[in-house]
């Protein structure tokens, strides 16, 4: 099934109180001077609440509908916790640099607008999608580097005919927000929602094809998504349906180690089925077999009977002094025969002092 990403929930809740402040404002003009930021009085609270004020119908059309097609995108493909971080880091940031250039000025405008979060939002995306094509209008798809052009040029109109001066729209605002952004791309490098969607959608439309069409997919999404799991599941699918056991014994090694132990279980039987666990480190192997001993106790026995098959002489002591610890209490014949290899095989090894201490070759 594929995976659809969220919603942008969070992109249409600050376009909603954006929209609502602007309403406010219109019916109380007031509200710029009071939650507008003023470089002459700063203060944290106005620098945050000027983020969700616009001068006028321009102002907050231009800003709501870049933050519609750009945050949105960025909110999907990054998260919403690193979305609303870049949003609101880059408003602030711009309101600092509003403030470095005004704060000398004998009286500096008031800033107010969501610019140097969108502008944050245009910088974040732009330098990690330059290429993806984004919804911009209903029926207009652009790449993302047409946006920003697009934005740019928005900028520019605005600084020659100084759309909302009377409000106190600040272009050093946007250039902060926007510097901001490319800062916080280049910090925020995972995850990538939207590219692992569309990976995850490329392996299932090769589905259609062929087994090794998917192993191939799988493959080269794999490479910059090691960690995606519904993935490496369909990579083990496609090549036990191709029959390279190999290949699956690798995708089931790597899907077990990001799994929850009830999943982890059924996948090593499998790598146990294909001869594969002696992939698995030995100390990893006895670690599982810890986790799993409550749960699980046929996977945790095969997991170190493995360890005791494939020992050389020199960890085989160790090896069986483990498996016999937890057959003791399961399997009382079996863990007899184990010690008694163990001791008669290997004497003078630490494993049989420890094993002769705990009282069991009585």
């Amino acid at each position: 099934m594929t995976t659809q990403p969220r919603p942008p929930v969070a992109t249409l809740l600050l376009v909603t109180a954006n929209i609502g402040a602007a309403f406010a404002v219109l019916l109380n003009p007031e509200l710029v001077n009071q939650f507008g930021f003023n470089p002459a009085a700063p203060g944290i609270q106005t620098a945050f609440t000027s983020l969700f004020l616009h001068a006028n119908a321009f102002h907050l059309l231009g800003n709501m509908l870049f933050l519609a097609a750009v945050g949105s995108a960025v909110e999907v493909s990054t998260g919403v916790v690193r979305y609303l971080t870049v949003y609101f880091l880059s408003g602030l940031a711009g309101v600092l640099l509003h403030f470095a250039f005004t704060r000398h000025m004998s009286q500096p405008s008031v800033v107010i607008g969501a610019s140097g979060s969108v502008a944050g939002c245009v910088g974040y995306f732009a330098l990690r999608y330059r290429t993806v094509k984004i919804d911009f209008l209903p029926k207009l798809s652009l790449p993302v580097y047409a946006v920003t052009m697009v934005w740019l040029a928005f900028q520019g109109i605005g600084a020659v005919v100084n759309v909302g001066a009377d409000g106190g729209t600040a272009f050093w605002s946007h250039l902060g927000g926007f510097g901001f952004g490319v800062i916080l791309s280049l910090v925020f490098r995972t995850p990538d929602f939207r590219l692992r969607a569309e990976g995850r959608d490329r392996v299932i439309q090769a589905a259609q094809q062929s087994p090794m069409a998917v192993k191939l997919s799988a493959e080269q999404h794999l490479e910059n998504h090691p960690h995606d799991r519904e993935v490496l599941e369909q990579l083990a699918d496609a090549c036990r349906d191709a029959g390279e056991d190999a290949a699956e014994i690798d995708a089931l090694v790597r899907l077990q180690a990001l799994q929850t132990d009830s999943a982890r279980s059924e996948t090593l039987a499998r790598i146990w089925a294909l001869g594969g666990l002696t992939l698995i480190p030995t100390m990893e192997r006895q670690r599982l077999s810890d986790r799993l001993a409550e749960t699980s106790s046929r996977t945790a026995r095969f997991l170190l009977e493995s360890i005791v098959d494939e020992s050389a002489d020199a960890a085989l002591p160790d090896a069986l002094l483990y498996l016999a610890a937890f057959e003791k209490d399961r399997r009382p014949d079996q863990f007899r025969r184990l010690v008694k290899r163990l001791l008669g095989d290997f004497p003078l090894s630490p494993a049989a002092d420890l094993a002769r201490k705990r009282g069991w070759d009585s």
